[in-house]
């Protein structure tokens, strides 16, 4: 069953969100973000069905517009025609982090190919680049029955 919450700072709504769990979810917002005491956590409805809780959830967002001047990335989960913030994502491009990130070349050790990049190679072989990374820093032994090295 769902739960609906609010974050508030001095009486302002900042976020909206749903969870099943609303102790952890409160642990996480409050350790990523590094939140005060001034921050405040709301329970608005409890014991909701999934679906309610899509519906109710984006009925608050809209409700006390947390998508445009809050922390909400999108408009809420069954809001899929509305598209997430612009520019909000880790590596982007024009974010700093994406352009300082350190490219490493990456050796395909079955075919002797060498990458650019873990991207190029996952584009290159049609896999997905989670899976090169693992391998790389020695999560897993092989991904798709390859192994990779960084160069």
């Amino acid at each position: 069953m769902y739960t609906i919450y609010l974050i508030k700072r001095y009486e302002e709504v900042l976020y909206v969100g749903k969870t099943v769990n609303f102790t952890r979810r409160r642990y996480e917002h409050t350790y990523r973000r590094k939140l005060d005491k001034s921050y405040s956590f709301e329970i608005i409805k409890t014991d909701l069905s999934n679906e309610e809780a899509k519906s109710l959830e984006e009925y608050f967002i809209n409700e006390y517009d947390t998508f445009k001047n809050g922390w909400n990335r999108t408009a809420g989960e069954g809001s899929r025609r509305v598209s997430a913030k612009n520019g909000d994502g880790r590596f982007v491009k024009g974010n700093k982090i994406f352009s300082l990130r350190e490219k490493k070349k990456v050796l395909c050790v079955e075919t002797g190919e060498i990458f650019e990049s873990v991207k190029e190679c996952a584009d290159y072989m049609g896999i997905f680049e989670s899976g090169i990374y693992q391998v790389c820093n020695g999560s897993n032994k092989t991904y798709k029955k390859m192994h990779f090295e960084y160069m």
